[in-house]
């Protein structure tokens, strides 16, 4: 008899879900000190949530992994609230997690959570979330209610540019004042996985800009694009980072 989704099978797995991570740059960003919440599915073959008849809990191993998934030594960075349990007729549970170290401290590190079953559960797969950055502090790009929409880069001569305001923010979104730090600005294409652009040559950096976030924590970046959106399918941003000897 064919089994209907939704049931709990050999098939059934887990899905780690990380609902307040930040995208910056096609990576997600875990801001550390600030309790953020996932959420871990069981899914079926078919990525449908499954659920059983009767409720029964199942306690979830919530590790610190590696890009490789290999459980990484220092455990004390992750802590959650409440105790990771699933409960098999509500398919899911949310959890508020805690990251207590910044990849700066670990080589520029890559992390992900992994989530398995208690053994004895071999027919629901473990699985792990997205990989991710611990950020103590991050670049903000404000919304300019100035920017032109679309913006015409023929329009008002050759020393007509698109100017970022860029903020240096702490995990509550407070600037960062005294720290100076060197910023790269990357054309980047939209989308759920935004990719850079190949030819970066198209994006210019006027003359007078600064590529340094100041003593007071802010920048003012100027920027030009030497090519329209039509000739990339209407899907270009542009996205400003630390520079890479600058993990902050």
């Amino acid at each position: 008899m064919k089994r209907a989704h939704g049931e709990i099978s050999s098939g059934s797995r887990l899905r780690v879900e990380l609902d307040e991570a930040s995208r910056r740059g096609g990576g997600y960003v875990m801001s550390v000190g600030k309790p953020m919440r996932i959420k871990v599915v069981m899914i079926d073959a078919d990525s449908h949530a499954v659920r059983s008849e009767q409720d029964r809990q199942l306690a979830l191993k919530l590790c610190l992994a590696g890009p490789d998934v290999a459980e990484v030594p220092e455990q004390d960075m992750l802590t959650f609230d409440p105790s990771p349990t699933i409960i098999t007729g509500a398919s899911h549970v949310e959890l508020n997690i805690t990251l207590n170290g910044a990849s700066a401290n670990f080589d520029s590190r890559q992390f992900c959570i992994s989530a398995a079953v208690p053994e004895g559960n071999q027919h629901i797969e473990p699985a792990v979330s997205p990989t991710f950055t611990c950020a103590r502090q991050h670049l903000r790009i404000r919304d300019d209610p100035d920017w032109e929409s679309p913006w015409y880069k023929d329009e008002g001569g050759r020393e007509k540019c698109i100017t970022l305001h860029v903020d240096l923010v702490d995990s509550h979104g407070e600037l960062v004042r005294g720290r100076p730090v060197p910023v790269q600005v990357t054309l980047m294409y939209e989308g759920a996985e935004p990719q850079p652009v190949m030819k970066q040559g198209i994006l210019k950096i006027s003359p007078e800009t600064r590529m340094t976030i100041s003593e007071q924590g802010e920048a003012v970046l100027r920027v030009r694009i030497e090519d329209v959106s039509k000739n990339h399918q209407g899907q270009v941003r542009t996205f400003a980072a630390p520079m890479p000897c600058a993990s902050i």
